[in-house]
């Protein structure tokens, strides 16, 4: 009987050990800020822009979103800019040491009165954030400008801005960002991902088209399916022509007390005129209230010059995690945890 109560007992510690494990999997898996802490994540830069709003200078401090690089062969560390509006993995404004200059294709791939486009003839390796990479070279280029422009972002405490990860780098990966603590990770086949990210319902669908990525949404009672996710913006709210602003907004467009914004995009002057709807952003399940509307007046038919019918910025998300899935064309948006 002794060597029975002890077999009982050994047998109870094994099924503590694994009630203990089932239950802290079911706390990380349904507690969603476990959940999130237990993840690898890195911290991201908000770049500083200066923009004229009213007619006055006037500096954000979330313009866009820095994402920290390394490079193999190189201890520094840099910043890529996120925006995938690019259809290049990397879009080189300087190349790091460690690339070898010789291995830069002399032949420019596209070229203009303002810049050309060089492409590399080797691959790329490094991380972002923690995570590994390597970018073969049809999917790494370098821009050179003929004229560089001023102005521009900028990070605080001289970072190096080197470049920026364009939607070809995404194509195979699964980015997700926590826009409330500052911070991203590329979940990976090892990611065992809490429940919380992975509920079906907190997904909406993504198209990706003509570079960029598309979800269904409405603003009031009105319905579209080609507003695009703008992630180089945070700066604009909701961008759409001028005719549906003045439908949204039941203004002409030339009231004083309409917001006026200038903004500087690849050495050239932006102006939106902008005003707050009473009427919610709605991207899947999700709610953005009062968001600002703006119009481009030199570009008052969106159609015609961005095929779309238009575009919203990383502002809509300040108060959220998003999962930018490209390879399964979803976009998850979820509650700050």
């Amino acid at each position: 009987m002794k060597y029975k109560h002890q077999a009982y007992f050994r047998l109870g510690l094994r099924n503590g050990s694994s009630l203990v494990l089932i239950l802290l999997l079911h706390l990380i898996c349904f507690n969603p800020v476990l959940g999130q802490k237990s993840m690898n994540w890195t911290s991201f830069k908000w770049g500083n822009d200066t923009v004229v709003l009213n007619g006055k200078k006037a500096l954000t401090r979330r313009s866009a979103i820095f994402l920290p690089v390394f490079f193999e062969g190189d201890a520094r560390q840099y910043y890529l800019q996120l925006d995938l509006n690019s259809s290049a993995g990397i879009l080189f404004y300087n190349l790091p040491m460690s690339v070898d200059t010789a291995k830069l294709n002399h032949t420019p791939l596209s070229s203009n009165e303002v810049l050309s486009l060089y492409r590399l003839n080797c691959a790329v390796k490094g991380k972002l954030g923690i995570s590994k990479f390597m970018e073969d070279s049809g999917s790494c280029v370098l821009l050179r400008y003929k004229n560089r422009p001023n102005g521009g972002y900028y990070l605080p405490s001289g970072r190096s801005i080197i470049g920026m990860a364009g939607l070809g780098f995404f194509r195979r990966r699964e980015l997700m960002i926590d826009f409330p603590r500052q911070q991203f990770t590329l979940a990976g086949k090892e990611t065992i991902l809490p429940l919380t990210y992975r509920d079906s319902s907190l997904y909406v669908p993504l198209q990706v088209a003509n570079n960029r990525l598309s979800v269904p949404v409405s603003i009031g009672d009105s319905s579209f399916k080609g507003f695009f996710y703008e992630t180089g913006n945070s700066i604009y709210d909701v961008v759409v022509s001028k005719e549906l602003w003045q439908k949204l907004t039941g203004k002409k467009g030339d009231e004083k007390d309409n917001m006026r914004l200038g903004i500087e995009t690849w050495g050239s002057r932006t102006e939106a005129i902008g005003r707050r709807v009473h009427k919610p952003l709605k991207i899947g399940i999700w709610r953005f209230a009062e968001p600002y509307l703006f119009f481009i007046p030199a570009s008052p038919d969106l159609k015609t010059v961005y095929g779309c019918d238009g575009f919203f910025g990383n502002s809509v998300f300040f108060g959220k995690t998003i999962i930018i899935d490209v390879p399964r064309r979803r976009l998850g948006i979820m509650n700050e945890m």
